[in-house]
C-alpha cells in the first residue's frame, strides 16, 4: 500500500460581513444565554456586556461590510473596536432599515462603548463594580 503525503501550505482566511455576521449571532446568543442565567443577587458580572459588545460590533462590521465594500483590515484600521464610531457611522448608511436609532440604543451604545473600547469588561475593571 503506498503512502500518500499531502503537505499544507500557509492559508489566508479573509473575513466578509457574513462570517462578521455569524459570528456576531454567536456572541450575542451566549450574551443572552448568560444574561437569562445570571443571578440577581451577585455583583457584577461583565461577560454578557462584552458578549453583547462584541455581537453589536461585528453586526455593525457586517453592516459597514455590505454598504461601504470595505476590506477586513479597512474596518479594522478605521474602527477598532470603537461601536461609538462604528453605530454613528452605520447611522449614516441607512442602518435604520434594520433596526431603529432609538434615543435608548443611542444612549446605551455611547454609555458602553468607551468601556468597550478600553476592554474594560474583557479584563475585569473592579472600578465598574
Amino acid at each position: 500500500m503506498a503512502e500518500i503525503v499531502v503537505k499544507v501550505g500557509t492559508a489566508t482566511v479573509v473575513m466578509t460581513g457574513i462570517e462578521f455576521m455569524t459570528y456576531a449571532n454567536h456572541y450575542l446568543k451566549a450574551a443572552e444565554s448568560l444574561a437569562n442565567h445570571s443571578d440577581v443577587d451577585q455583583w457584577f458580572d461583565p461577560l454578557p456586556y462584552q458578549l453583547l459588545c462584541q455581537s453589536l460590533e461585528l453586526h455593525l462590521k457586517s453592516f459597514i461590510w455590505f454598504t461601504d465594500k470595505l476590506s477586513r483590515n479597512k474596518i479594522r484600521n478605521k474602527y477598532g473596536h470603537d461601536i461609538v464610531k462604528l453605530w454613528r457611522h452605520s447611522k449614516s448608511r441607512g442602518i435604520s432599515k434594520f433596526g431603529t436609532p432609538t434615543n435608548l440604543r443611542n444612549t446605551t451604545i455611547e454609555l458602553l462603548g468607551p468601556y468597550y473600547k478600553a476592554r474594560k469588561f474583557t479584563y475585569l475593571d473592579l472600578s465598574m463594580s
